[in-house]
This record gives structure tokens, C-alpha cells and sequence, in this order.
């Protein structure tokens, strides 16, 4: 009895703790990596979507988060979870939320999805006067709500391969460097036990299911990762499919596919003993290197501004840099569970906050009051997997990173800075050396003549130029370039230019001119349309044709004589323009080209004194 009593005193200090624990914080910024909901396979033919489960996936994960950072303080909350100071509870401000991912197109779809379940829908029945947009307010005092239920839209940024940001969201992506080390993998000694041990297994699958993404040969542990997130689609969306799995011939295949693909993918991205330009580089862990960087960048912008910019911020992509970043953090050291290739709608986050205690009113968020950096600390966060109902760990959990004990998840900002500044990469300009990347944006951060014995020193300049000011000067040298070689050819390869006459209008011209013959009465010119020779060729055969009138309006109905114009005319003004298999000729009251040809060496401008 008195064990009992014993143990049910120290159950509710331990709850009473918790609650204590949670108020006794505020968190200033947060920022999230999350992967992307389920899509459709990478081996699929068709452009990669994101699937209404994986929308689903998606917007739980999305609720979950505002139930830890906005919502936290109200029933239904998260144990130990704290709301985010200064954070926007209803309405939804872009200047405090920023959302970034890759232009894939389900990466943008998983974003948005995230977003929707952060910042629901505004329904008027459900909002007070205190959350009510002043903008949606009349001057009648009449509220009108957006559409779809008063739905908000959050700016969803996304940065292409062309984009310098890229590389922080997928360093390994155009690293030459990367993939070469990668390969090296295929030639282990572990990669070729593993592909004789594992053949038999990869082809009866390949045999057994009734649509195969790749051809027989195909199916082997060198394409580990992809036969998994094939199969594991099929296995969810086709009845057949999902028959054949579950009988007792291939039970379990799927369990023992994924530890393949993740044994295979966390030695591509997570080798830490590989190197290549530079002795320790760890090339293989490029993408987490980046990520990192970018991550803490978002916290130092917060810092900077005294709490108001970049509350929290969100980062959606694939998995890669998170089995990255998992290696650099030495969590796969520790926990076996970093080792496996996260589910689909996995997050980390590193959370900024700082113990109150007295100094509370010290703290305002709105950018008036901000701790030292000596009074700040951080938390590794991870989600793993959806939070579907079906999924044994709902909860966030915090883990210690580089080694330290368990009880110390938490660590004060300026020893996680002086860790985290050993593994990230923050400068592009060092990514594309180390890449030895050709991507658009590197010529301007490290130059066209960085030589291997210079491969490992920055430049001072590069270093401190951004990557908008990068993008910039390489395409300014690819239109210098050009401008180049076109003096260079109107100087010796006799390029001239030529000024036509626009006081006299030809009443000549014909079907390849700009006005109609007498025979042309069957050909429809729209007003100000494109000219005839900018269209579509949709075969080869076109391209021979020339300017060969295929039929006559006269033969359709009136209806569609403009339609059917406009469509030939406007079909794309980058398509091909087709060239005249006819010889030039000009009306004759035309003045001579040579008049007015182009000459780099005569005067500039000369008084024409003859009509």
C-alpha cells in the first residue's frame, strides 16, 4: 500500500514537472526539414505527383506542428510542447512563416499541404473578432470570407537546379565529385556480397509481379532503393499486386527490400570515411553538409532580427540530406533507427529557445527584446514517419546529437554553433569546388580558371558574394560571351546588318510576305498577328514542307477560320521557324541592301543627298 502511494506521489511530480518543464521555455524559431508525402514511384513513367495519401500524410504532420508550436497552450496540446513567441495563431503572416522547397512538383504539392493543417482555413463561424483580418472587413462592417472557406495562402518558394539555393536543399544533385565517389560503392567489397546474396530474391519479385517497371536485368540490389519505392507503391495501390506480397511465397519481402534500400542509400549518403577533392571532405555527406548550413542560417536570421524575422521556417525534400545530416550529427552512431531511409512525411527540426524563469519579460518576439546568445539553446528534433493513426510513435522526440548523453538533449547555442560550424558547408562557392559542379551559378563564385592545386583555397571574393549576386555575373558572362562572338564574326566573318525602308510598304509581298497576293484571297492574316514563318513543326516531314499551304479555309465552316488561324499563328513563339526553299527577293523600289549594310569602320552618320 505505502509502495503504491509512494509510486502515485512521484507519478504526478513527474506529470506536475512536465507542465512546469513546458511553460518554463520560450521558443524563439524553429526549423523544419521535412521529407515529402507519399508519390508515386520514381520508376513511374509519367511526371512524379504526390498522392492523396501522401497529401494526407502531409497535413497531419502539418496539424502537428501547430499543435506544438501555435495551439500548444490549449486543450488536445503536446506534452512538453510550447508555443512559439510571437508566432501568428489564426492568420497567417508570410513575413514570419517561410516556406522553401525544389520546383519538383510534389514537393510543392506536400508543402502546401503541410501549410493548409498549419494555418487552416479561416471559417467566420468559427473565428472571433480578435483573429479577423482587418483587410476582409468593409466599410459596412461586413466580413467577407475568402474562398474555400476562408482558405489562406502561404507563399510556397521553390528554387530550380538554375537556383544557387538548390544546393542547400540537395547538395548531392549536379556534384560530379558525389556521384563519382558514389560509385565507388558498386565496386566494394559489401555492395558485391551483397548483390550475389540478394539476386535470387530481386528476381522472382521481378518475376512474380504482373507489371514491371524494369526490364528483368534490371532487378538487383544495385537498384535497391528504386525496386523498393516501387514495389512499396504497388503493394498500397494494386489489389494484384498486394495479393502476390501478402502470400506466403513473398511475406516479408517488402521489410527485408526496405533494410536493403536503406543499407545501400546510407553508405551512398552517409559515408563519412569517403573523401575526393580534399583529404576529409566527406563527400558522400554533401547534401547534409548544406542542409545544415541552411538550417542554421535560419536561426541566425532570427537572432538577427530580434526575434521577428524567420519564426519558423520549412524546408520540404527528399531523403538524402536528412541520411546526411543523421551521419554528421553522429546519430547513426548511437541509434540504429538513423540508419534506415526515413518514411515518407518524416521531420527534424532544430528548435531556438531559452529558459525564462526570472527573465521572462526579457523575451517580447516582436523584435523590442531578445535574450543574449549566451541565455539560448537548441533542441534536435525528429519526427519518423506520418503521424497516421496506425503509426506506434506519434510523438516528437528530442535526441542528444554528437555523442552526448541521453540526458542532454538540450545544448546551449554557442557550443551547438562551434560543433555544427565543423560539418556544414555554408558558402556556395566551396560547394562548387568541392562538386567541381558546371551548374550556372559557379562561374561567378569561383571563376572559370581555379586550377586542382587551388581547389582547396576559396576565393576572398567568392566567399563573401551572395548566390543572388552569383546567378547574376554567370549570366552576364554568357551574354558577354556572345557579345564577344558577335563582333568578332561582323569583324571577320563578314556578319553585316541591314536597316529596311519602313516609309514605303510593299504592295508586293505574297504568302511569305507581310500582306496578300491576288492568288492569297484563301489565306487569313489576323491583325498584328506573329508572322507566318514562327510555328509549330510537329514531325520531321513539316520541317520540309516550307511555307506549303496545307488546304483552305474556304473548305471549313466560317466559324473556325480565325480559331484555326490564330492556332497556326500563335502555337508557340519559340517553335521553329521554317526557312524559304525560295530565293530572296525584294520589291524593286526597295533601296539597295548595300546602302545600308552595316560598317564597324566607315562613319557613324552620313547625310543621304541622293533620292
Amino acid at each position: 500500500m505505502l509502495a503504491l502511494y509512494v509510486s502515485s506521489l512521484v507519478a504526478v511530480w513527474i506529470g506536475s514537472m512536465s507542465g512546469v518543464e513546458a511553460q518554463n521555455y520560450t521558443i524563439h524559431a524553429s526549423v523544419i526539414f521535412a521529407r515529402t508525402g507519399e508519390r508515386t514511384p520514381l520508376l513511374a513513367p509519367d511526371t512524379t505527383r504526390l498522392t492523396s495519401l501522401g497529401a494526407q500524410q502531409m497535413n497531419s504532420l502539418g496539424a502537428y506542428f501547430r499543435r506544438r508550436y501555435i495551439t500548444s497552450n490549449e486543450e488536445g496540446s503536446l506534452q512538453g510542447a510550447g508555443p512559439l513567441t510571437g508566432l501568428s495563431s489564426w492568420s497567417l503572416d508570410n513575413a514570419q512563416v517561410f516556406v522553401q522547397t525544389t520546383d519538383a512538383l510534389y514537393t510543392a504539392q506536400s508543402a502546401t499541404a503541410f501549410m493548409q493543417a498549419l494555418y487552416p482555413p479561416q471559417v467566420l463561424p468559427n473565428s472571433t473578432a480578435s483573429y479577423l483580418d482587418p483587410s476582409s472587413i468593409l466599410a459596412n462592417n461586413t466580413y467577407v470570407e475568402a474562398p474555400l472557406n476562408g482558405y489562406q495562402y502561404g507563399i510556397i518558394n521553390t528554387v530550380s537546379q538554375y537556383d544557387p539555393y538548390s544546393a542547400y536543399l540537395d547538395g548531392a544533385v549536379n556534384c560530379p565529385n558525389f556521384a563519382e565517389s558514389a560509385l565507388r560503392y558498386y565496386t566494394s567489397e559489401e555492395f558485391n556480397e551483397t548483390k550475389s546474396r540478394t539476386t535470387t530474391m530481386y528476381q522472382s519479385i521481378g518475376h512474380a509481379l504482373p507489371d514491371s517497371a524494369l526490364p528483368q536485368t534490371g532487378w538487383g540490389y544495385a537498384n535497391a532503393y528504386l525496386l523498393w519505392d516501387y514495389v512499396s507503391y504497388q503493394n498500397a495501390h494494386d489489389p494484384a499486386a498486394k495479393a502476390i506480397l501478402d502470400g506466403p511465397a513473398y511475406r516479408g519481402t517488402i521489410a527485408q527490400m526496405g533494410a536493403l534500400a536503406s543499407q545501400k542509400q546510407s553508405q551512398v549518403y552517409g559515408d563519412l570515411t569517403q573523401s575526393h577533392v580534399i583529404p576529409g571532405d566527406r563527400i558522400r555527406a554533401i547534401a547534409g553538409k548544406t542542409l545544415a548550413a541552411r538550417m542554421v542560417g535560419m536561426l541566425l536570421d532570427n537572432m538577427a532580427s530580434l526575434g521577428k524575422a524567420n519564426k519558423l521556417s520549412l524546408f520540404v525534400g527528399e531523403y538524402p540530406p536528412m541520411l546526411s545530416l543523421f551521419s554528421l550529427l553522429e546519430l547513426s552512431e548511437v541509434n540504429e533507427k538513423f540508419k534506415h531511409i526515413p518514411p515518407f512525411a518524416s521531420a527534424i527540426a532544430f528548435e531556438l529557445f531559452s529558459w525564462t524563469g526570472n527573465d521572462a519579460a526579457n523575451v517580447s518576439g516582436d523584435g523590442l527584446m531578445y535574450p543574449d546568445q549566451d541565455a539560448l539553446w537548441v533542441r534536435f528534433l525528429y519526427v519518423n514517419g506520418s503521424l497516421a493513426s496506425d503509426n506506434e510513435d506519434q510523438s516528437i522526440k528530442s535526441y542528444p546529437i554528437f555523442q552526448r548523453g541521453p540526458s542532454e538533449t538540450d545544448m546551449k547555442w554557442t557550443e551547438f554553433e562551434a560543433l555544427v560550424s565543423k560539418i556544414m558547408m555554408s558558402e556556395i562557392s566551396d560547394w562548387c569546388t568541392i562538386c567541381s559542379s558546371s551548374s550556372v551559378f559557379c562561374p561567378g563564385l569561383v571563376g572559370a580558371s581555379t586550377s586542382s592545386s587551388s581547389s582547396s583555397r576559396k576565393s576572398k571574393n567568392a566567399s563573401s558574394m551572395k548566390p543572388e549576386v552569383a546567378g547574376v555575373i554567370g549570366a552576364a558572362v554568357t551574354i558577354g560571351t556572345f557579345g564577344i562572338a558577335l563582333i568578332l564574326a561582323m569583324l571577320f566573318g563578314g556578319v553585316r546588318f541591314s536597316r529596311r525602308d519602313k516609309a514605303k510598304p510593299s504592295e508586293l509581298g505574297g504568302f511569305k510576305g507581310s500582306a496578300k497576293l491576288a492568288s492569297d484571297q484563301d489565306l487569313h492574316l489576323p491583325k498584328n498577328a506573329a508572322p507566318i514563318g514562327i510555328s509549330i513543326a510537329a514531325f520531321d516531314e513539316d520541317l520540309k514542307k516550307g511555307h506549303e499551304r496545307v488546304g483552305s479555309w474556304e473548305l471549313n465552316d466560317a466559324s473556325s477560320k480565325d480559331t484555326e488561324a490564330q492556332r497556326n499563328t500563335f502555337g508557340s513563339l519559340g517553335g521553329s521557324t521554317v526557312a524559304s526553299s525560295e530565293p530572296d527577293t525584294k520589291p524593286s523600289h526597295e533601296r539597295d541592301e548595300e546602302d545600308d549594310r552595316i560598317n564597324p569602320f566607315d562613319y557613324p552618320v552620313l547625310v543621304r543627298e541622293n533620292v
